[in-house]
Formats: structure tokens, sequence, C-alpha cells
């Protein structure tokens, strides 16, 4: 029996993740991931609630005996909420390297999204856009494009799971 190693980590792949489809007429939003930051996409896990957290923090949950932090992707980017369905996928996103240092470390999170996840070849002819078109708050991004049509916004991922954002509540 043959069987086919694919090497994911080459810089042309790319994962995304279709935010729920609009459908009036609206552009359709995808968050875009690079290969060597998805861990694993996982259909189903149990989430912990934690008291007080921000809302787009669903809670914490086991996976691989490390506990993580469960974001609500959509929220927090500041999308409406939605109804969560059974088509839902949670993606163990990491940000840093493997052999980290006293500056940096590495960070697991798990972002819940919606159920369309795929791989996709990362040539395609793109044009980077303001974030202000998208509606989202420029920090959050470390990019947004427009491709065929659609958006796509590559997330800080160290950003939200650190949550270093500084935002004003007075």
């Amino acid at each position: 029996m043959k069987t086919e190693h694919r090497d994911w980590t080459r810089a042309n792949k790319a994962v995304v993740a279709m935010m729920q489809a609009k459908g009036d007429g609206k552009k359709d939003i995808f968050f875009l991931f690079t290969v060597s930051q998805v861990e694993e996409v996982l259909s189903e896990i149990t989430v912990r609630a934690i008291p007080f957290a921000p809302d787009f923090v669903e809670g914490m949950c086991c996976w691989r005996g490390q506990i993580v932090p469960v974001v609500d992707i959509e929220k927090r980017f500041g999308f409406s909420g939605r109804e969560h369905s059974s088509s839902d996928r949670y993606l163990v996103v990491r940000t840093g390297a493997l052999d980290s240092t006293a500056d940096t470390q590495l960070l697991h999170g798990v972002f819940r999204v919606s159920g369309e996840v795929k791989v996709i070849g990362a040539g395609a002819e793109s044009s980077i856009v303001s974030p202000e078109i998208i509606g989202i708050e420029p920090s959050l991004a470390r990019g947004t494009f427009q491709q065929k049509g659609n958006f796509l916004i590559v997330p800080d991922v160290a950003l939200i799971l650190q949550n270093e954002q500084k935002t004003d509540i007075l």
C-alpha cells in the first residue's frame, strides 16, 4: 500500500475558516492562518466556563494535557453573535516558536469557527484592503485582503491569546 506524504508546512499553503455566510449579497469573510499555526481541527470539545471572562472567551478546555482558552473568533472581531451549530469546528492554533526563548513563549488557543475549514494554495491574486472596510478593529489583524470578491482576515493570534489589546473602559 502506497502512502502519500504531504508537507502542509510549506509556505504556499494556508488554512481558511469561513465565517458564517452572509445571505443578503454581502461578501463572505474568511479567517486565514498559516498551516504551521494550526495544530489540529476538532469537531467537538468539552468547554468549561470561566466566570467573569470577556464574552468572546467561551471558557477553557483540555487539549493534549494542556488547559487552553476557547475563543469565539467571530465575536472577538466584533461580528454579531450567531447561533452555534453542530457543524462548527475548533481550530487548535499556536503562536510562538517551538524552541521558545525567554523573549517568546509558545501559546496555544482554540478558536471556534463556522463549519467550513480547508487548506488552500496561497498563490491566488489578492489585494490589501483596510480593516475598516470589513468593520474590524485594525489591531486584531495582521493583515486584511480581498480575493475573488471575498475578504480574508489574518488574525493576530498572539494578541488575541494574550489579550493585550488596550481598551478604554471609562
